[in-house]
């Protein structure tokens, strides 16, 4: 009874959700993909499909807008990369969405990071391009 009059610091458990692996139907605009089947590894929102130039050739690739070192930033990733994402089953993005393929050449801009660009998974959920003490380099 102390405890719940002064309050015991203690925090609900945080909701679980279940994951699966991301599909190429699954594609959607805003679609929050995660590069772990856990809501702590959240990349960022599906934004597009191109072809994109990697050695010599063109591959198709997806674009990705997520939080770099606090900041927005749009990202390309190869589709075979992006095949590797997971979803929430319960995404309601998931239900009805609509995707047009592109498959026009792109060539990111100065302002993107392109399909090579390492990142890295912070402690705290936080996707940063320079690897910190506790920093996991995780596919995406």
């Amino acid at each position: 009874m102390l405890f719940a009059l002064l309050g015991c610091g203690c925090r609900a458990p945080a909701a679980t959700h279940a994951f699966r692996r991301l599909t190429r139907a699954d594609f959607c605009l805003t679609l929050t993909v995660y590069a772990r089947a856990d809501a702590g590894s959240e990349i960022g929102f599906l934004q597009g499909e191109a072809l994109v130039p990697d050695r010599g050739q063109l591959v198709p690739a997806v674009n990705v807008e997520m939080k770099i070192d606090g900041r927005d930033r749009s990202v390309w990733r190869r589709q075979a990369e992006a095949l590797q994402w997971y979803v929430r089953v319960d995404d309601p993005m998931l239900k009805g969405c609509r995707w047009i393929e592109n498959h026009r050449r792109y060539e990111p801009g100065h302002l993107e990071f392109g399909l090579d660009q390492r990142l890295w998974l912070r402690e705290h959920g936080q996707w940063s391009i320079r690897k910190g003490i506790f920093s996991k380099r995780i596919s995406m």
